[in-house]
């Protein structure tokens, strides 16, 4: 089974496609800043990434994705102008004074990292295996995905007459394009090569960061930790409460699954490289490092909201420090940054609501977790509540606070052990963006639900857990600097330890699950149904599933691999869009339990249904062999029918 873990040939067209499509166009933009060769190549794909997803989204809105070839060729050409000559000059490198434990971190960070994905859409010889986390997440990108290569703006892989809306799009955008021009798998683009290019820009951008803020790379190696290996101590709450090591509880995504979520992992990466362009901005005045930061930081909203406004807060309050100084050009990054960001967010995010204050609720439901076994403190403040007792309420939803943020950041909350001199290490600017964000994305995520999507504010708090590891960081490469001997090893351990087990635990568990085959199959019986749905039908033909495969999000693979559009599946998923599924799911409920066949002929024919593809379950009108219903293929998994309404019912 290992065998999957062995890229094929494509990945020398993906290599030829990340320098194409990414490194060249970012580092033409970077060339003036005179940055070494690592940094180059870490910072020029990192904005290259972000460019190619804008031009993509630009491109296909004003429909000329033609475009995307002159865009190639000619950053290939003006590259080749300002850097190839007759002397080739290679960087030199002391091997003797050479870090090798550089490399070692970002290498083993990334597989380690990358267990949690690498075998999702996996051929088997028993058909398609996923693992081993977000498996729904990962199935819906991949339809999403597959839409945007045919419609721009895309329709929902779930409801073909709808359009995406309240989503994020940029970072399926950039497998798109790659996957257009280059002709490269989707399923191999997302989760394998953009995965494990990701998983290397994640530690190399905290190396990147060290250099151009001159600290030490032990600040880079601990940050890096955190952005690998970090995650929650819930396993020492229940030590505590004499359930012994308990890993088996966990609410806060760790470290591990960060590339599970595509537009998480792209939104975060982009925002440490446009961190790098941010401090040379801040540190040299070179308003091309502006500039590139505000791009990077702008598109931030395209690819996940909550990383997008934590960025947008940070450089509002940096635009009022600016404006104080009276530093006015200082102000037009910014201000290039929140125009993109609108011009990104309007389109596809008008209608999501906004947000809606509910007080205590995340920690209060956080109390009353049937796992942790701590409710008796919530049942005392509502006891205090019934009896008038204010003073009392508020100290206990102190102490959820406190209990909620200690044993979901961990250690990550060392973030917050700092001195003047520690945070003088970093620019007082860095420290405005960062520090402003981090408050106001957390009071957003503990106090408000979304009007769409409701506790998905919870991803403010996750992205402000990310983000703080760089205070983390800092702290412990300032703090231990004063310690020595044998309590800074012993303090070391300790954090290394705490920091790491969940996610430890966590990839531990993703590779049992690999080598015991334990995770989603798609069976070879059911890939048959849906190739000769891809290959024995129409383009255009519209797929109705049963009433529960409707239902359920993980059916949205009958999407992707069928390549055909459907009338409705993972209608959870479309809710928390903002679409009102109530009107298709009667129609569905209607064609499988009805035993009126002019009804269900007149439905099928009014809602363009052209297939119905089930598994055990079969509409009623079945059992009467009506004649506009013809199987037209069968196994011991599947059954699929088409429709052939011949003449029209004038009524029902």
């Amino acid at each position: 089974m290992f065998f999957a873990l062995l890229p094929d040939t494509s990945i020398i067209v993906f290599i030829f496609a990340w320098i194409l499509a990414f490194f060249i166009p970012g580092d033409n933009l970077l060339k003036p800043l005179k940055l070494t060769v690592f940094e180059r190549l870490i910072l020029g794909t990192i904005l290259g990434i972000s460019i190619w997803a804008l031009t993509g989204y630009f491109f296909g809105w004003i429909g000329a994705r033609w475009l995307t070839y002159f865009y190639l060729v000619g950053n290939f050409l003006i590259w080749c102008k300002l850097n190839l000559t007759f002397k080739l000059k290679l960087p030199s490198l002391d091997f003797k004074k050479f870090d090798w434990t550089i490399p070692l971190i970002i290498i083993g960070g990334s597989i380690f990292n990358l267990t949690a994905v690498w075998f999702i859409a996996t051929n088997l010889s028993g058909g398609v295996y996923f693992c081993c986390r977000g498996v729904p997440d990962a199935i819906y990108h991949l339809a999403l995905t597959n839409q945007i290569v045919k419609n721009f703006p895309p329709f929902e892989p779930g409801a073909s007459d709808v359009l995406v809306k309240n989503y994020h799009l940029l970072s399926d955008l950039v497998v798109v394009d790659l996957a257009r021009i280059f002709k490269i798998n989707i399923a191999t683009l997302h989760f394998r090569y953009m995965s494990l290019l990701l998983a290397l820009l994640l530690g190399s951008s905290a190396f990147v960061l060290s250099q151009i803020l001159k600290l030490k790379t032990l600040f880079a190696k601990w940050l890096a930790l955190f952005l690998y290996a970090s995650g929650d101590i819930i396993y020492l709450l229940l030590f505590l409460r004499r359930d012994g090591l308990n890993f088996d509880v966990t609410i806060l995504d760790d470290a591990s699954k960060l590339l599970v979520g595509p537009p998480r992992a792209y939104s975060i990466i982009l925002f440490l490289g446009g961190l790098c362009l941010f401090s040379i901005w801040i540190k040299q005045r070179k308003i091309l490092a502006g500039f590139c930061a505000s791009i990077i930081f702008g598109s931030l909203i395209g690819f996940k909201v909550y990383t997008g406004i934590f960025a947008l807060v940070g450089l509002g309050f940096l635009g009022i420090y600016f404006l104080w100084k009276k530093q006015f050009k200082m102000i037009i990054p910014l201000l290039i940054a929140l125009i993109l960001s609108i011009s990104l967010y309007l389109p596809t995010n008008s209608g999501a609501g906004g947000l809606k204050f509910n007080g205590f609720w995340r920690f209060e439901n956080f109390m009353v977790h049937n796992d942790l076994k701590i409710s008796r403190l919530e049942y005392s403040r509502l006891k205090s509540i019934s009896e008038g007792n204010w003073a009392t309420v508020s100290l206990y939803e102190l102490l959820f606070i406190g209990l909620y943020f200690t044993f979901l950041f961990g250690t990550v909350n060392l973030a917050w052990i700092q001195s003047r001199n520690s945070l003088k290490l970093f620019p007082k600017e860095l420290n405005i963006f960062l520090i402003s964000g981090l408050f106001v994305t957390i009071i957003l995520g503990s106090f408000f639900l979304q009007k769409t999507g409701g506790a998905n504010t919870v991803q403010f708090i996750i992205g402000a857990f990310i983000i703080s590891g760089i205070y983390a960081a800092l702290a412990i490469y300032y703090w231990l600097r004063k310690i020595h001997g044998l309590i800074a090893l012993a303090i070391v351990i300790v954090i290394l330890f705490l920091t790491s087990a969940r996610s430890i635990y966590e990839v531990y568990g993703n590779l049992t699950s690999i080598s015991q085959k334990k995770g989603f199959m798609i069976t070879r019986q059911e890939m048959d149904g849906l190739l000769y749905l891809r290959n024995k039908t129409d383009p255009n033909s519209k797929i109705m599933l049963s009433q529960w495969m409707s239902e359920d999000e993980l059916f949205i693979y009958i999407s992707y691999f069928s390549d055909r559009p459907m009338f409705l599946a993972s209608g959870g998923l479309l809710r928390d869009h903002g679409f009102d599924t109530s009107i298709k799911e009667n129609i569905v409920k209607k064609i499988m339990r009805s035993d009126n066949e002019q009804e269900v002929k007149q439905l099928l024919i009014n809602n363009n249904i052209n297939y119905l593809f089930f598994h055990s379950e079969l509409p009623i009108i079945i059992r009467y062999n009506p004649q506009f219903l013809k199987k037209v293929y069968e196994n011991e998994k599947v059954n699929i029918f088409k429709v052939t309404p011949g003449l029209v019912p004038s009524t029902l």
